[in-house]
């Protein structure tokens, strides 16, 4: 078992074949090589992703997705020894954290996004109103938002991983997934089990392991607001959540105030249709 991208489907290596060390940071011995995603792999993993989103059923089959929500709980269950394993030999985590925040707790956590996506109240009925006299029927319908980018941190890098990829597919969105240069190897093992033992199509979920820093550089807040390569800048990556470090941290408020946005994993179109 090793590390490998998934792109579209396929557990794969860097395309151009070259790979990262992976440190244990109790002992800083090289534990593993991880693929070394380079700027076309990400592009290819986001064009797929968006494919995903606009030409097939996943936003709109509410059953199917909460089907292989259940079927990723249950693959997470059986692996959970060997996830376990990893987790403590790169992220250097206490082995009982793991029965609790840094992989039970979010492991279980998957249920109940199932079970929020099938009891969620997609479209709500606002009743008849008379603007200025004019009979209008309104209805918000909450769709998902697109492509999420998700960029996830080292230190909690299996809770904060779920925490961003359950919801995201519970809402109907495509995700890429990107995780810590110090942490690949849970993202990547979660990646294996997406592509052998579940029912989530091809380019739904893509994972991009990479130790360059233009594979995730750049923010983004909206779509016409871009700056440099890689993940964050992408135009068509919907929404992108990032980690908390302190250059990223001070770099948000500001421009989160100017495009006055959040980023949710669901809109709630206001209009009436």
């Amino acid at each position: 078992m090793k590390p490998e991208l998934l792109i579209d489907g396929e557990l794969r290596g860097a395309s151009d074949g070259s790979a990262f060390e992976i440190v244990d940071p109790a002992t800083e011995l090289v534990i593993g090589h991880a693929p070394d995603a380079s700027d076309a792999d990400v592009d290819e993993a986001i064009a797929v992703a968006r494919r995903a989103f606009d030409q097939t059923s996943w936003p709109a089959d509410r059953e199917f997705r909460a089907r292989c929500l259940r079927q990723l709980k249950s693959a997470l269950d059986e692996d959970f020894a060997a996830l376990q394993e990893i987790t403590v030999a790169e992220a250097g985590v206490p082995v009982v954290w793991t029965d609790g925040p840094q992989l039970r707790i979010p492991i279980d956590g998957l249920d109940y996004v199932a079970s929020l996506l099938e009891s969620y109240q997609w479209e709500h009925d606002l009743g008849l109103a008379k603007p200025m006299g004019i009979a209008t029927q309104r209805r918000v319908y909450r769709e998902p938002a697109g492509v999420v980018a998700a960029i996830t941190p080292w230190n909690f890098p299996n809770q904060i991983t779920l925490a961003k990829l359950g919801p995201a597919l519970a809402a109907g969105c495509t995700v890429v997934l990107k995780p810590a240069q110090d942490t690949p190897w849970t993202g990547a093992e979660l990646g294996r089990l997406i592509a052998e033992q579940t029912e989530i199509p091809p380019g739904v979920v893509n994972v991009v392991t990479s130790s360059r820093a233009a594979a995730g550089r750049a923010h983004r807040v909206q779509r016409v607001h871009t700056r440099g390569p890689g993940l964050r800048a992408d135009h068509q990556a919907d929404r992108s959540p990032g980690p908390g470090t302190t250059r990223r941290s001070k770099a948000w408020p500001p421009r989160c105030a100017r495009s006055r946005s959040a980023i949710p994993a669901i809109r709630a179109p206001s209009a009436a249709r």
